[in-house]
């Protein structure tokens, strides 16, 4: 059988998605309301569960690709940095006029590349999006194996996990599991029910060492009933393209409906849901039509070194990096959530 039929995309795939961007989405409007109360059921927070299905889904469709290692790893990132360096270079930008945080040069080519936290252990510039750093190893790994099909790669690339769990990078270990538990259930064809059901055992078995191990518990077992799902969900179908760009700019829409003076949750959920919804839009159609004008002739668009290091170095040229004022007010720019909570 096919192995993108087997065990490719579902409806219920597509639901997952948005029932996950949902959480994140009231989590991290909660927080900005300063009500961290509200997301938590049954001592989990409802966003990091989101989290934990967001990887667990991104590694079971990573192990479902019909296309060669190459082409799906390269238009993954294709997908990932054009949209990431047109947020990120804004929030550079507002940063440095309104000096919310001090950087410094090294500090923007980490960030512009993704991997800034490995590289700086202060505050990012745009909290969230710490979340790119832990999904570029999990690509990195999903690559390799896919690479070197067989349980040998499967193993070693289930060790790196496991020796990332160790600080700093224990973030990254609790994303990179789950999301090596989807791989590894796509690869088992008919019995990938039961290796999610497994996987979810295996986190609640891990619960007893490791609290946040209940997020796994939990996802797992529902991307498993998600196979399930009976008939179409166009709406998920439908936010599936746009999820990555909604991602990158949901924080940003609610601050800026509180900001604009939305802050009664009545308003800021459903204003901030339309905002963001049609900024991911925006951004995502805005970036096709500007690549395919400098790719030309629908060649796709391959960055020359010039205006990749432009991208980098322009934001850290335009702005001087500047020492945050001891006395000066603490002010966010982005959820105030722990890094393992900021989706």
């Amino acid at each position: 059988m096919d192995r993108a039929k087997g065990c490719g995309r579902t409806a219920g795939f597509d639901a997952a998605r948005l029932a996950a961007a949902g959480l994140i989405f009231f989590q991290h409007g909660c927080s900005i309301l300063d009500r961290d109360d509200w997301p938590v059921v049954a001592g989990l927070r409802v966003g990091r569960v989101g989290t934990v299905t967001f990887f667990a889904l991104s590694g079971y469709l990573a192990a479902a690709t019909p296309q060669t290692p190459e082409v799906w790893l390269w238009r993954r990132l294709r997908k990932l940095y054009p949209a990431y360096w047109v947020v990120l270079a804004a929030c550079f930008l507002a940063n440095a006029a309104g000096g919310y945080k001090s950087f410094d040069e090294g500090h923007v080519v980490a960030q512009f590349l993704g991997i800034a936290l490995f590289t700086h252990s202060g505050p990012l510039v745009y909290t969230i999006t710490w979340f790119l750093s832990a999904l570029l190893v999990s690509y990195l790994l999903a690559y390799l194996a896919l690479r070197n099909p067989g349980v040998v790669p499967l193993a070693a690339a289930g060790g790196v996990v496991v020796a990332l769990s160790v600080n700093p990078f224990s973030t990254v270990a609790a994303l990179a599991l789950p999301f090596w538990v989807g791989f590894v259930a796509a690869r088992a064809g008919r019995f990938r029910v039961v290796a999610l059901l497994a996987g979810g055992a295996g986190f609640a078995a891990m619960s007893a060492l490791d609290p946040d191990s209940r997020y796994g518990a939990v996802a797992l077992p529902l991307l498993a009933a998600a196979t399930f799902w009976p008939g179409d969900c166009r709406a998920g179908r439908w936010f599936a393209g746009y999820a990555w760009e909604w991602y990158l700019v949901h924080a940003l829409c609610l601050h800026a409906v509180v900001r604009c003076g939305g802050d009664a949750p009545a308003v800021l959920f459903p204003a901030a849901a339309l905002l963001s919804v049609g900024s991911a839009v925006a951004l995502r159609h805005g970036l096709a039509v500007a690549l395919a004008r400098l790719s030309g002739r629908g060649v796709p668009f391959r960055p020359p070194a010039w205006l990749v290091a432009g991208v980098v170095w322009g934001p850290a040229r335009l702005a001087a990096p500047r020492p945050t004022p001891a006395d000066a007010p603490a002010r966010r720019n982005g959820p105030p959530t722990p890094v393992s909570d900021a989706v």
